[in-house]
C-alpha cells in the first residue's frame, strides 16, 4: 500500500516556493543555525514532482528547439495545476471527515529537542481508519429470479402421499417362478392421495394417514413397522424405511432444495388391522362376525371391567340401575334370569355381572344408554346372545285340571292252548274242585294296579316372601354407620327400594359423600339379590 500523502494546507500550497538550503549562501546557513526562534517541521514524503522545485531549463539549447522547450513548460504548468486541484479536493474531504493527522506525532519543536530530530519509537501507534469492503457476486445468473416470499406472504408448502397397501393372496393362489418354488402372489391396492404439509410432525402424519386410508379408524390399526417410502419420479427409485420418527425426519431432509411437485412420494405398507364392521353383526355370517382375536379382546375387556368395577362408583351405580331396569322375570322367554331384549336385532342377552359392568362402562364413555347397550360390541354380539334352546321357557300353569279316572283292571290271560296236566290250585285260599275235562273256570285273576288320582305335575309352592327389614336392621347387617342411618331416615329410604330416581344432587343435599352413598348403593344391591334368591 503506497504511503499516505501528507496534509498540505491551502495557504502553504499557494505560497511561492522557498529556496533550498543548498541554494542559500553559507552565511545565511550559519545565521539560521544560530537563531533559536526558527522551528523545523518534518512531514511525510512529498510527491515525486515537488511544486517548490524550480524548473531548470537548459540555456544551451539551440534556437531550433525553442518550440519544444515552450511546450515542455506548458505541460509542466498544466501538471502542477492538476495536482493542486487534486490536493484541494483531498483537503476538503479531510476537513469534512476530520483530520486524523491534526495531532501528528512527527511534528517536533527543535527547542525542546535541542536541535536534534528525534525518531519515533516502535511503540508509537498510528491511527488507522477501517475501510468497508463491499462484496459483489461474480456468478452469472440465469435470468431474473422471482423474489423470495417472506413473512405473511409465505404459502404453506405441502407434498402429496400415495399409499400402496400390499395384500397377500389366499393360500390357494400360487404361482411358480423360474426356480419352480411355489410363492404367493401379492395384490397391491392404491389409496390416497393425502396432502401433508412440510411442517407436520410424525404423529400428525400418522393421524392424516389413518384418516385417508379407507377402513382405518385409528392410528393403532396402521402397520407402522412395515412403512416404506420412495419418490414418485423416477419410477425405479428405491424404497426407504419409514417406520420411526427418525425415518420421517430423514425423508423431510431429502425434500430440501426440491420443488413441491418433486416431493410427491409413495408409501407402501402391509394390510392394516381389520376394523369393526359397519354393518350389523347379526346381518353378517357367523364365521365373519368375529375372529379369535376379537374373542380374546372380549375376554380381556371383561377381566379389566371386573377388576375395576368395584373401584369405579359410577360404573357400579349404572350396573345397579341396569339390573333394576332389566330385572328377573321381565323377559317372558327367559323369566329366571335378568335378560335384555327389545333391540331391532331380536337378540336376548344374559345380564350377568360382567355384562352389566361392560354395559355400565359403555354408558360412562357415552357409547350407550340405560335403554340399550352398544350392539355390536365385544360383550353384546351374535355369539354371546342367548339361544332359544339354551333356556327353555317356563310352562304355563293349567287353569282347571280334572283328575284322571283310573281304567278298569284287565285280568291276566292264560295261553290259548289247553294244558297237558290238570291245573293244581294254590293251597291258600282253597278253591273248589272241578271236573277233569272241563275248562278252567274263569275267575277274577290278577288285575293291574290302579292309577293314582293325581295331577300330571307337582304343585310347587313359591318361596315365602321375606318379611320387610327395618332400616336399623339393614344398617346393622351391612355395617352402615349411625350417621348414614340418620341421613337415610331423612330421605325416607326403605331397604330394597329403587335408587335410580335419586340423583346426585338429592343425596348430596342430604349430606352424603361419594363414598358413603356408594356403600349405601352396594348394600341395597346385595339386599335385593338376597331377596331375589330367597
Amino acid at each position: 500500500m503506497p504511503p499516505k500523502r501528507s496534509k498540505v494546507s491551502k495557504s502553504r500550497s499557494r505560497r511561492p516556493p522557498k529556496a533550498r538550503a543548498s541554494d542559500q549562501e553559507p552565511c545565511e546557513q550559519e545565521e539560521n543555525a544560530r537563531s533559536g526562534s526558527q522551528k523545523l517541521f518534518i512531514k511525510l514524503p512529498a510527491p515525486t514532482l515537488a511544486k517548490s522545485d524550480p524548473i531548470e531549463l537548459s540555456s544551451d539549447r539551440d534556437s531550433s528547439s525553442s518550440d519544444e522547450d515552450h511546450q515542455h513548460r506548458e505541460d509542466v504548468l498544466v501538471q502542477r495545476e492538476e495536482e493542486e486541484e487534486e490536493e484541494e479536493e483531498e483537503e476538503e474531504k479531510e476537513e469534512e471527515e476530520g483530520d486524523p493527522f491534526s495531532e501528528s506525532p512527527f511534528n517536533w519543536d527543535l527547542e525542546e529537542t535541542g536541535g536534534a530530530t528525534p525518531w519515533p519509537n516502535s511503540e508509537l501507534e498510528v491511527p488507522i481508519t477501517p475501510i468497508a469492503v463491499r462484496r459483489t457476486s461474480t456468478t452469472l445468473g440465469r435470468g431474473k429470479q422471482p423474489p423470495v416470499p417472506r413473512g405473511d406472504d409465505v404459502e404453506e408448502q405441502a407434498f402429496n402421499v400415495y399409499y400402496e397397501i400390499v395384500v397377500p393372496a389366499s393360500s390357494g393362489t400360487r404361482v411358480r417362478g423360474r426356480s419352480q418354488n411355489p410363492k404367493e402372489k401379492e395384490t397391491i391396492h392404491h389409496d390416497g392421495p393425502a396432502e401433508i404439509p412440510m411442517d407436520f410432525s410424525w404423529e400428525a402424519f400418522l393421524a392424516r394417514t389413518a384418516d385417508t386410508i379407507e377402513g382405518v379408524g385409528s392410528v393403532d390399526q396402521l402397520p407402522i413397522s412395515s412403512f416404506m417410502w420412495r419418490f414418485v419420479r423416477p419410477k425405479n427409485a428405491p424404497f426407504l424405511p419409514l417406520s420411526k420418527p427418525e425415518g420421517y425426519r430423514a425423508m423431510l431432509a431429502q425434500f430440501d432444495g426440491k420443488k413441491p411437485s418433486q416431493c410427491n412420494i409413495f408409501v407402501r405398507m402391509a394390510k392394516p388391522k381389520r376394523d369393526k364392521p359397519d354393518t350389523p353383526t347379526w346381518a353378517a355370517k357367523a364365521d365373519d362376525s368375529s375372529s379369535p382375536s376379537d374373542e380374546g379382546d372380549a375376554d380381556l375387556d371383561r377381566k379389566s371391567i371386573l377388576s375395576r368395577g368395584r373401584k369405579d362408583e359410577p360404573i357400579e351405580h349404572y350396573a345397579q340401575r341396569i339390573l333394576e331396569t332389566w330385572h328377573i322375570g321381565k323377559c317372558k322367554e327367559h323369566p329366571k334370569i335378568p335378560c335384555f331384549f327389545g333391540h331391532e336385532s331380536q337378540l336376548h342377552f344374559d345380564l350377568k355381572e360382567p355384562a352389566r359392568l361392560a354395559w355400565a362402562a359403555q354408558i360412562v364413555r357415552g357409547e350407550a344408554s340405560i335403554v340399550c347397550p352398544k350392539i355390536p360390541s365385544a360383550t353384546f354380539n351374535v355369539r354371546t346372545a342367548l339361544k332359544k334352546s339354551a333356556v327353555s321357557a317356563a310352562p304355563e300353569p293349567s287353569t282347571s285340571m280334572q283328575p284322571s279316572t283310573p281304567t278298569p283292571g284287565q285280568p291276566y290271560m292264560f295261553p290259548s292252548f289247553a294244558p297237558s296236566f290238570p291245573f293244581m290250585p294254590m293251597p291258600f285260599p282253597y278253591s273248589p274242585g272241578f271236573a277233569p275235562h272241563s275248562s278252567y273256570p274263569s275267575g277274577s285273576g290278577f288285575v293291574t294296579p290302579q292309577l293314582r288320582n293325581k295331577r300330571s305335575f307337582d304343585d310347587r309352592e313359591s318361596s315365602p316372601v321375606m318379611d320387610p327389614v327395618s332400616l336399623e336392621e339393614f344398617c346393622a347387617e351391612y355395617r352402615l354407620s349411625s350417621t348414614i342411618r340418620d341421613r337415610l331416615e331423612r330421605m325416607e329410604f326403605q331397604p330394597g327400594m329403587s335408587l335410580a330416581q335419586i340423583t346426585e344432587d338429592d343425596w348430596k343435599e342430604k349430606g352424603f359423600e361419594k363414598l358413603g352413598w356408594g356403600s349405601v348403593v352396594r348394600a341395597n344391591m346385595k339386599y335385593k339379590e338376597k331377596m331375589n334368591s330367597a
